[in-house]
Order: structure tokens, then C-alpha cells, then sequence
């Protein structure tokens, strides 16, 4: 059946533009026709660009070829789904037949040519199916060259006029038989020539050049200072207040507006425009309050007063009210919790934002830091669905562990400079305690200001302690808690005096872990209620040793127990001095 078709395409050959700025377009036109002797059925035609032949900016209509009876057939239009694709397809039922002889031509109008896009050739498709499903493509060869025509110039004297004004446009081109201005009147121009325009607002012109498989363009635009009003009417949109309520309006214009100027049908008071940081380009007023629907106009001039633009909003009254909007506390501690309650009439629902979403008074927030509730309510003016809102803002103060500090955080056991530390603190908290372990050691509850400092000594703290602060407010007493863990070393273990070194009774003096021990001296001179015991253990140590001294085993006035990690004296004082350096340490060493 293919060979019932014959396919052409034309122009063969489209030109393409070299001049920065100017843009090239061809008409492309392909003709089906049945060179068969007997009529041929066929239910759409596809024609597909390649890239360097795309996009189209423009379809003329289908027109009839040899069969004029057959005429406006077709739906012509670019594919919904492949880029650079137009489909024809029957606009009624579901073929359309192509007697003997007979044909169609598809016009692609204003079809783009890349500048950048330099190519010899272009393949464009072009697929028949026919009335049984069968289809049929050709590719149809469109040659590339480089056009010799060009629009050498195209401007104006005055690219920026005063309103009223004219303008000239002036161009010259080279190689073009006729150009068209658009907008413009429609006729054809000279090649080279002027145009008087008088544009009532700021417009871009183009200038079609036209010649033989040539179609370029150029762009000059004139801008006239015609003020422009670009938006006007309620902040955010709002059309409608709350009976004696006031209305935020807001304007937005072009450069051109050199004075604006707001009235309204009430007697209303307008405030001066051109305070608190507003301009003749932007600006926000309050206006109210609104006791009837109001209607606002907003007028800018240009710099001669001769010329304006004017935009007029409308706002109305509702009868929708939100009476009340309060919190049970607006300056509270983090997550406490803050009771949201409110009123209102004709409404047919509340919104709470952030988190809460649709709910019924009252409700309940626990906000972690300072937070705007906004109520919105929902009804309608009328027959038109309305939103209102209001705000209230709740001011939360942290509760924070500024720092938690331990002093020495490592400390030597069994020495007089080792035997305590220092907890430090700085909150900001209603409610301080502090463990150590599962043990409270310290607490503290303020009103008022709730910046908390503090300090507290330990005295022989356990080994690998760990102390815990915990702060909070008194509705959430445990928001939040920091650890710090006190590490042990053992030994040497030194006591000084001037004359003597002592341990006083009924303390333990822990060794370290293992075995084994020492006393180093030599120790004389011993001063003890009982001088004929000074040292002993209680057996569970393996390998203890004293130098210098007897060893006694049994219990006496100082022995090491404890499984072996203390030396301990339950009931006197043991002191002796070094002859050799009698000011200076007796050592311990474990």
C-alpha cells in the first residue's frame, strides 16, 4: 500500500542565520498524495523534527491538495507525548479517504532553527497508517546552509519614551525581498526602512525578514514610563475583615510610578504612604476600622501627572469573629505545659499551627522553645468559604546545664591532697539535684530567677564514682541530666609533717589492687601506745611486705584488711620521725 503514497517536502533547502542576536525560521510543508487509481483510507499522519528543526511555534490549518471536496478533515496538532512530533488525525470517525489523485498538505509555520546548530542535512519523518493499522514512513531530506541574507541592524532613535510619545524604528537588511513589524499594521516593509510607532505601555517589537527558503528575526524594544500598578488589594490576599477590624493592604508597582495616592467610598483616614520604610515600588498600610464593606482605589501618576494606572480592591465585612484567643501563660520554662483556649461565632471550624491542627477549645501544648500559635478559623461570607486568624506568642525559657565540673577529676587516693574533689555547677533550672550513684547528695528548688550556681566537696569519694546532675522546672522536674565519673590512682601515698608523719585512727589508707605492698623507711624512734605492735595483716594478702620494721601477723593497732586493699588503725595514733631527714615524707608506697 505504500506505494499508493508519494510524501514531499519543501522548501529542499532552509537557511540559517550566523548573526549573533537574530533568530531563523522556515516553512516547512509536506504534501501527501495518492498516486494510485483507486481511493486509499488513512487514520493519521505523524511528522517528526529532528532537534536541529525544532520546536514550532506555529500550525497553519491543513489545507486540501488536489482534492478540494475533502477539505478540513484533519486535527493538527503537536504529539502530547514525543518532543519535536505533529499528528493529523480524522476529526471525525475514525478514517479519512484519499481518492485518486488526490492529497493533503500539512504547513509547519515558523519552524525554529537553532543558530548554534550547523548541520548539512536534516531527516524529518513522516509516518502514514493507514485505515487497517498498516503504517508507512519516509524520511524526507530538508538541506542546511548558512543564509547569506541578515538583518544588519533594527532599533530605535529612542528606546525610552515618555508616555504619548513616539518612536521611530529603523532597520536595513541585506539579501531580503520584504519584512513585517509585529505588532505592527500587517504590510509588508522594504528591506530597508523606519516605522513611527506610539506604544501606550512598554513593548517589544520584532522584524520579520523574509526571503527566498529565509525567514530571520530581530528584536528592539521600547520602553515608555508608563506607571504600572502590579498588585494591590489585602496582605495576603485578604478580601474580607471582622466587623470593626482594620485591613492591611499592600501595593506593588513598576519604576514608573512617581506619585500614588489611596481613596476610598468611607470616611476612612488614610495614613501618609510613604512611612515606615514604604516606597513608590512597595509599601504596606493599615486602613480601618472597617465597620461596612469598603471598596479601596489606588492611583499611580507618572512624573508629568499626565499619565496613571489605577487598580481598585474590594474588602468586605463578615459576620465570622474570633472573640478570644488566650493562654493560660505566655512567658514559661521549656515544655511546660501552656492551656490554649478560645471563642468564636459563625465559624465552622478552628485550626491550631504549628503541630496541633483541627481542634476544639481548649487544648493543651508542651512548646520546647518560644512558639506563635496561630488560630485560623473557617466559615463563609456568603456563599464564599473565609478564613480568619489570630496570633499569641509564648515565650519559653530554656533549661539548660550551662557546665558541670568535677575538681580533680582524677585524684590519689589515701593522700591528704587526694582524699576529696569539688563538684561545680551552673543551670538554668527551677529544680538541681545530684547522686552520686542512686544517692542523693544535694537538692536544690528556686522561684524567681532561675540561673542556679553552685559547689559541694567530697570528701574520701568512693573509687570510679559517678555524680549526676538533674535539672528541670517543677512541672518537669528531670528535662535533663549530665553524667561526670571521678577515676581513682592508688600510691604512693605520702603524709607529711614538720616533725612526724601520722596516721590518725579510724581511717582506711587504700593500696592499690595487687600485691604486693611496702612500707619503706628505715622508721625509728617509734612513738605508739603499744611499740611492741606497729604493723600487722589479716592473712588475705599474699607476699605483704615491710621493710625496715617487724612484722607482726595478727591483729594489732594497725593492720591491712579489706581483702588485702587498705591499711587501717582502729584505735591509736602511729607516728614516727627519719632520723636522716626529720622534716621531710615517710612514704607509703603501694
Amino acid at each position: 500500500m505504500s506505494n499508493n503514497l508519494q510524501i514531499n517536502i519543501s522548501p529542499g533547502t532552509v537557511y540559517i542565520s550566523t548573526t549573533p542576536g537574530q533568530s531563523s525560521y522556515a516553512k516547512l510543508i509536506v504534501t501527501v498524495t495518492n498516486v494510485a487509481g483507486t481511493a486509499t483510507g488513512i487514520s493519521g499522519i505523524a511528522i517528526t523534527l529532528p532537534d536541529t528543526l525544532a520546536p514550532v511555534n506555529t500550525l497553519t490549518s491543513i489545507v486540501p491538495g488536489m482534492d478540494a471536496a475533502t477539505t478540513a478533515l484533519w486535527d493538527f496538532a503537536p504529539s502530547m507525548f514525543n518532543v519535536g512530533e505533529f499528528d493529523a488525525s480524522p476529526q471525525s470517525g475514525d478514517s479519512v479517504s484519499i481518492n485518486a489523485g488526490g492529497g493533503y498538505t500539512f504547513i509547519l509555520d515558523m519552524v525554529t532553527l537553532p543558530n548554534s546548530v550547523l548541520t548539512p542535512s536534516a531527516m524529518v519523518n513522516a509516518t502514514v497508517t493507514f485505515a487497517d493499522g498498516t503504517t508507512f514512513t519516509q524520511l524526507l531530506v530538508v538541506n542546511i546552509a548558512p543564509a547569506t541574507a541578515a538583518i544588519t541592524y533594527f532599533n530605535a532613535q529612542l528606546s525610552i519614551i515618555s508616555p504619548g510619545q513616539p518612536a521611530t524604528l529603523e532597520w536595513q537588511c541585506t539579501g531580503i525581498d520584504h519584512c513585517i513589524l509585529v505588532p505592527g499594521n500587517g504590510t509588508s516593509l522594504p528591506a530597508s526602512g523606519s516605522f513611527t510607532v506610539n506604544p501606550p505601555a512598554s513593548t517589544p517589537y520584532t522584524l520579520y525578514a523574509y526571503a527566498a527558503g529565509v525567514i530571520l528575526s530581530a528584536q528592539w524594544e521600547i520602553t515608555v514610563e508608563n506607571p504600572t500598578i502590579l498588585y494591590f488589594g489585602g496582605i495576603n490576599g485578604s478580601s474580607v475583615v471582622n466587623m470593626g477590624e482594620s485591613i492591611q493592604l499592600v501595593w506593588r508597582c513598576d519604576q514608573f510610578a512617581k506619585k500614588i495616592a489611596i481613596t476610598t467610598n468611607n470616611q476612612l483616614t488614610i495614613p501618609d504612604l510613604l512611612t515606615n520604610g514604604n516606597t513608590l515600588e512597595n509599601g504596606t498600610v493599615t486602613i480601618g476600622p472597617l465597620t461596612a464593606p469598603t471598596a479601596f482605589q489606588f492611583t499611580a501618576w507618572s512624573a508629568n501627572g499626565a499619565f496613571y494606572d489605577q487598580r481598585s480592591s474590594t474588602i468586605g465585612i463578615t459576620d465570622m469573629a474570633i472573640s478570644s484567643f488566650t493562654a493560660s501563660s505566655t512567658n514559661i520554662w521549656e515544655k511546660d505545659k501552656v492551656t490554649l483556649s478560645w471563642s468564636g461565632s459563625n465559624v465552622t471550624s478552628f485550626d491550631i499551627s504549628p503541630v496541633v491542627g483541627m481542634a476544639q477549645s481548649p487544648v493543651d501544648v508542651f512548646p520546647e522553645q518560644t512558639t506563635t500559635y496561630t488560630l485560623t478559623a473557617k466559615g463563609f461570607v456568603g456563599n464564599l468559604p473565609t478564613a480568619i486568624t489570630k496570633n499569641i506568642t509564648i515565650t519559653v525559657n530554656p533549661v539548660r546545664i550551662n557546665s558541670f565540673l568535677l575538681t580533680p577529676q582524677i585524684i590519689t587516693l589515701g593522700t591528704q591532697q587526694g582524699n576529696q574533689c569539688t563538684l561545680e555547677w551552673d543551670v538554668l533550672a527551677q529544680v538541681v539535684s545530684i547522686n552520686q550513684g542512686s544517692t542523693q547528695i544535694f537538692s536544690e528548688q528556686v522561684t524567681g530567677n532561675i540561673a542556679v550556681t553552685g559547689s559541694q566537696t567530697m570528701t574520701t569519694p568512693p573509687d570510679g564514682a559517678i555524680y549526676t546532675i538533674t535539672i528541670g522546672t517543677f512541672q518537669n522536674p528531670g528535662l535533663h541530666t549530665q553524667p561526670i565519673t571521678l577515676t581513682n590512682a592508688y600510691g604512693p601515698y605520702v603524709i607529711k609533717n614538720i616533725s612526724s608523719a601520722t596516721f590518725p585512727i579510724g581511717q582506711f589508707y587504700p593500696f592499690k589492687q595487687q600485691p604486693p605492698y611496702f612500707l619503706t623507711g628505715p622508721l625509728i624512734n617509734i612513738q605508739n601506745p603499744q611499740p611492741s605492735l606497729l604493723a600487722g595483716y589479716d592473712g588475705n594478702i599474699a607476699g605483704a611486705q615491710f621493710t625496715g620494721i617487724s612484722v607482726i601477723n595478727g591483729s594489732g593497732p594497725a593492720y591491712i584488711t579489706n581483702g588485702g586493699t587498705s591499711l587501717f588503725i582502729p584505735n591509736s595514733a602511729v607516728m614516727w620521725t627519719d632520723p636522716a631527714d626529720p622534716t621531710g615524707t615517710v612514704t607509703i608506697v603501694a
